[in-house]
């Protein structure tokens, strides 16, 4: 039996892995458009209202008040930053 379960671990573990990577792309796509808009000088309420049509009030809020409320001179490394933890997890 432990065997057995065993076996079904590493078989799941690629797909885990998988998923996770999907998972982290998708979250990827939406964290850049909040950064290249900032980046691009799009208004802060103009992104925020783009994001929530898509991914709902609560994230896209997060999401903006968090990239904006980054120095500037620090703008660049959210993408990065953010795909490390994401991978991390």
């Amino acid at each position: 039996m432990r065997l057995a379960a065993l076996f079904c671990l590493v078989l799941a573990t690629p797909v885990f892995a998988e998923e996770k990577t999907a998972d982290c792309e998708a979250q990827m796509v939406v964290v850049s458009k909040a950064v290249d808009a900032r980046v691009e000088g799009v208004r802060k309420g103009k992104i925020r209202r783009e994001l929530r049509a898509e991914y709902g009030q609560t994230a896209a809020d997060m999401l903006v008040e968090f990239v904006y409320g980054v120095p500037e001179e620090q703008i660049d490394e959210i993408k990065d930053a953010y795909q490390q933890a994401c991978e991390a997890q």
